[in-house]
């Protein structure tokens, strides 16, 4: 009987340890559960705080002082690889060794490389009490991996159970971080877009206040002279009527040459703009382009007799003019300008100096910008549209030159002490150098 009642007792006792064992399992599964869970939300409101900062910085220094708060950590690591390969800091909490130096080694270079988490255990400190323990994730979105989240402590040591919840975190991390540079991508996109567009309107009001004020002096002129030619029409003498006449046909090349720039402008934009190259006298070509810029008494010319080059007469022509024409403008009235033009193996080479104020320091480039133009207290009503410089420097590119402002350096000096264009064009490979044979 006594071995019956032992017996039973014994089953009971075993059966009440098997439901005490599943019980205490099951609230440990449970407690498990409710743990992860509990730090998986944790998790995913640390990378909230990342989403929800204001600036690319200031979001991963918000996810990294959080991570090292919710693991216990003295130092979190946000790194990324430069161009050169070599794991950097971009953002870090506490005072890691990696975050002090230029580059990050150790388990970060092998989680990185290896594309798994690492994990480490260093004694660098031997003050300390404890060992330092370590682990480092890569950071990978779409198959790319963008950089490694570290975090060391002396106060716990991580494990592989950690994973579980250290996995989904470094992926919501790479998620941010992409996020963030997409972010920052569209910022700056929208922030290029804005200021091109404030550019854009400004080009435009200056263009539209240059072309008014430079269309309003040859149309009051005209007006001027119609008026007077119309009104005191019997009054005049044949010679005074065709003085005025032959100004308001002036004043009607002024406005019918500004049209044909501002329409060269918008062809060279679109890149419609045809070349037809040929032989080209340079010596005829300055010549004409002088007499077109109503400046024959004044230019000095001094080009080798029969130097030419094979090249777009018209582009040529077009920039020597405004060249020429820039001159005179911001000359000494009557003063004369110089062009030398030469021809070689090296290239075409043409020259326009004149004895004005010269181009400021800093100005060399800005020069060439559309309606831009240098005051001078001097010149204070000098006129022109401010395309005359851009024109020439977008017609030497098109021919595979360019031009450029550069310092006065003429042998002998004298009064050539202003502004000094130089253009420059390639060589014409086989192209003749010098003028064909008459026949």
């Amino acid at each position: 009987m006594d071995l019956i009642l032992v017996g039973e007792w014994a089953a009971v006792t075993a059966a009440g340890m098997a439901v005490g064992a599943l019980i205490a399992a099951r609230v440990g599964a449970r407690r498990a559960a409710r743990s992860v869970v509990q730090r998986l939300r944790a998790a995913s409101a640390i990378t909230a705080r990342g989403l929800a900062a204001r600036d690319r910085q200031s979001a991963l220094e918000a996810m990294t002082e959080a991570l090292a708060h919710f693991f216990d950590a003295d130092s979190c690591v946000i790194a990324r690889a430069g161009d050169d390969g070599v794991l950097r800091p971009e953002a870090w909490y506490g005072s890691p060794e990696m975050g002090r130096g230029d580059s990050c080694r150790g388990i970060a270079t092998t989680a990185l490389d290896t594309g798994l988490a690492a994990f480490g255990r260093d004694a660098r400190d031997r003050r300390a009490a404890r060992a330092c323990s370590g682990v480092a994730l890569p950071l990978a979105s779409a198959g790319r991996t963008l950089g490694v989240l570290q975090l060391e402590s002396r106060r716990r040591r991580y494990r592989v159970d950690d994973l579980s919840v250290l996995e989904p975190l470094a992926d919501q991390v790479a998620a941010v971080v992409v996020n963030l540079e997409l972010r920052t991508g569209a910022e700056q996109k929208a922030a290029a877009e804005l200021a091109a567009r404030t550019r854009l309107e400004t080009l435009k009001d200056d263009f539209v206040s240059t072309i008014s004020h430079e269309l309003r002096t040859p149309l009051t002129s005209l007006r001027g002279y119609a008026q007077t030619v119309l009104e005191r029409s019997a009054e005049l003498s044949a010679a005074e009527r065709a003085m005025m006449l032959e100004r308001m046909v002036h004043q009607c090349n002024k406005v019918a040459a500004m049209i044909d720039r501002l329409g060269l402008v918008s062809r060279l934009e679109v890149g419609d703009a045809q070349q037809a190259h040929a032989f080209v006298d340079l010596d005829d070509l300055v010549h004409d382009a002088a007499e077109a810029a109503d400046a024959v008494g004044r230019v000095r010319v001094e080009v080798e007799p029969g130097a030419g080059a094979v090249t777009d007469r018209a582009r040529l022509h077009h920039i020597v003019r405004n060249l020429v024409e820039n001159a005179c403008k911001y000359s000494p009235a009557g003063a004369p300008v110089l062009v030398t033009a030469s021809a070689s193996a090296d290239g075409l080479t043409v020259e326009v100096v004149d004895q004005g104020p010269g181009i400021p320091a800093g100005f060399e480039e800005t020069v060439f910008d559309r309606f831009q133009r240098l005051s001078d207290p001097k010149l204070p009503s000098v006129p022109g549209t401010g395309l005359g410089l851009y024109i020439a420097r977008r017609l030497a590119r098109d021919l595979g030159g360019d031009l450029t402002v550069e310092p006065c350096a003429l042998d002998g000096g004298g009064p050539w002490t202003g502004a000094r264009f130089v253009l420059r064009l390639p060589p014409t490979g086989a192209a003749p150098l010098t003028a064909p044979a008459r026949a």
